[in-house]
């Protein structure tokens, strides 16, 4: 089953989010292969905003 997730995240910039994601994909065993089927990100005023459809 898939789900869409959303989130506002007040007082990131991208630049940190992208740091952050870097270091989650690094990590041993990938845990978002196979399971993330969209992603998105984009800025808003002073806050990232993510969103993504998941399958487990």
């Amino acid at each position: 089953m898939a789900i869409f997730m959303k989130a506002e995240l007040a007082g990131v910039m991208t630049d940190q989010y992208d740091a952050l994601n870097g270091k989650l994909q690094a990590l041993p065993g990938n845990a978002f292969e196979g399971v993330s089927l969209s992603a998105r990100i984009h800025r808003a005023d002073s806050r990232v905003i993510t969103s993504g459809v998941w399958s487990g």
